[in-house]
């Protein structure tokens, strides 16, 4: 996408200052997660009041500490998570000039698309998701 709009440099907007990277350096080096285990949450308590703050912390916890997560017990059936996988794939695979169509700078929501990066008023970088 950055070339075909002329961008051939990581924008400034996402390079952290040095002391914020020694930060999340530090950060990382601090946490020693297992990487053999891939974390799975249990959604089938989500409906009771008791077990909900435990699956929300877990699923706080996970990203932080082991960078992804897996939901169990979901309630979602196979034949939609196949649907969701095809049409992304489908996505990705359109021409450039297609997808570029969905993207805009300023996430205008009433186009019925939306990017996440929930810190950027909050952070000194962009975060890359």
């Amino acid at each position: 996408m950055g070339i075909i709009r002329g961008i051939t440099t990581i924008p400034r907007f996402f390079i952290h200052p040095p002391d914020a990277l020694s930060a999340i350096r530090r950060s990382k080096l601090n946490t020693k997660p297992d990487l053999d285990i891939i974390p799975i949450i249990d959604f089938s308590g989500a409906d009771f009041e008791q077990l909900r703050p435990t699956i929300v912390e877990k699923i706080a916890r996970a990203p932080r500490e082991i960078g992804f997560f897996q939901v169990g017990n979901h309630g979602i059936g196979a034949d939609v998570l196949e649907r969701v996988i095809g049409a992304v794939k489908g996505f990705q695979e359109l021409p450039p000039a297609v997808k570029a169509q969905f993207y805009d700078y300023l996430r205008d929501r009433s186009r019925g698309v939306s990017f996440s990066n929930v810190d950027i008023f909050h952070s000194t970088a962009a975060s890359w998701k």
